[in-house]
């Protein structure tokens, strides 16, 4: 044992040696790609933090346990605390970054959302720390342009419906002619097979939620059918959740056209509110019928600053003073997208808020997903 430990501890810290070597590589190289033992690139860091714990949880294990003294118990003690709990860290760091690209500080820069547009063609590459600076700063720059470009007169009709996702996970198409497998992804307006084999015009095959009359279970016990009005019947299989998959389907085909919401405008939206005199009321109210995120509470951000928290089916009203202003709602490392908007004396503005995720919600969803993890939208 006393020879196998110095072994396998050697072992390991050439291993964490590695790791750190690659996530290295990963913040300084754009171009880099994982090898065989780095297979998700988004979570390098985490995974190097992972090995170099699991190393220090070793060694801690391999001092306590094998020299003498009580000093020598004390350090190892130590060594094991901190390795477990760097342990812990890391595995959840590396599900988060895998699937929400949270925490950012752990993403590479070169894999966050929006690099590419950090890229100015045909001038050379910024540096790290420009790159950071951008990656930080961006998403509060776009609200604020966002902002400056409105009129004074800023229009009450609501905003044009975004497509959002419903559902979405591996899944395959059956045909007569074969069948293809991929990522299954159904929003308000289509259902989409993301393949390695897209179609001749080089996009993903997609089916018009507009031309859907029915999704039904079937056949075998993972497949779902659209019975379509115009065309023969798409037949699917699904790898988990075909319940949620059938009952998200039947009710999204049963919401009135165009879909803006999974739950529905407030009950109580057209309620008087005093507003006071020289200022404008914000008010706030969110869906009490979701699942997702019942306990949580929304932290609201108006300007960057945060003024409330909202909880489920909660209506809250927020004076604010005349201006343009950006709203924002923050959930731990998700939320939503920025919605810039014009206050004027004695005017009421009117919001909604409500879970905007789904069962096995990844990064690239959320980027393609346009109203973000938690959807917010003007009435």
């Amino acid at each position: 044992m006393k020879i196998a430990d110095p072994l396998l501890a050697a072992l390991l810290a050439a291993l964490s040696v590695f790791t750190v070597r690659q996530a290295r590589r990963a913040w300084r190289d754009p171009d880099w790609e994982p090898n065989s033992l780095t297979q998700v690139p988004r979570s390098i860091a985490a995974a190097a933090a992972l090995v170099v714990s699991f190393t220090v949880l070793f060694v801690g294990g391999s001092v306590f346990a094998d020299l003498p003294g009580s000093a020598a118990k004390d350090v190892g003690a130590g060594l094991v605390a901190a390795g477990f709990v760097g342990l812990v860290s890391a595995g959840i760091a590396m599900a988060t970054t895998k699937r929400y690209g949270r925490p950012r500080f752990l993403v590479p820069p070169p894999m966050r959302p929006g690099y590419e547009q950090a890229l100015t063609p045909g001038a050379a590459g910024p540096t790290i720390a420009e790159i950071q600076a951008a990656d930080v700063g961006r998403a509060v720059e776009a609200a604020q342009g966002a902002a400056r470009a409105f009129d004074a007169a800023d229009p009450a009709a609501p905003q044009a419906d975004g497509e959002f996702i419903v559902i979405a996970g591996p899944g395959t198409h059956v045909s007569g002619a074969g069948s293809d497998a991929g990522r299954l992804v159904l929003t308000t307006r289509r259902l989409i097979l993301s393949t390695s084999r897209p179609n001749l015009l080089g996009q993903d095959r997609s089916w018009p939620v507009a031309q859907v009359r029915a999704i039904t279970a079937g056949p075998g016990g993972t497949g779902i059918t659209l019975r379509c009005t115009d065309g023969p019947d798409e037949v699917f299989t699904v790898e988990k959740h075909r319940d949620l998959w059938l009952s998200r389907g039947s009710r999204l085909l049963s919401l009135p056209r165009p879909v803006t919401s999974w739950y529905g405008d407030p009950p109580d939206a057209g309620r008087p509110v005093t507003v006071p005199e020289g200022a404008a009321v914000l008010v706030l109210w969110r869906a009490d019928g979701e699942q997702r995120d019942r306990l949580a509470r929304y932290r609201v951000l108006l300007d960057g600053r945060k003024v409330a928290k909202i909880r489920r089916g909660q209506r809250i009203e927020l004076p604010v003073t005349p201006g343009r202003h950006v709203i924002f709602l923050r959930s731990i490392w998700v939320g939503s997208h920025f919605i810039p908007f014009e206050a004027r004396a004695g005017q009421v503005l009117r919001f909604c808020c409500e879970p905007g995720g789904f069962p096995g919600m990844t990064q690239p969803d959320m980027a393609r997903d346009v109203t973000g993890y938690i959807r917010l939208r003007r009435l």
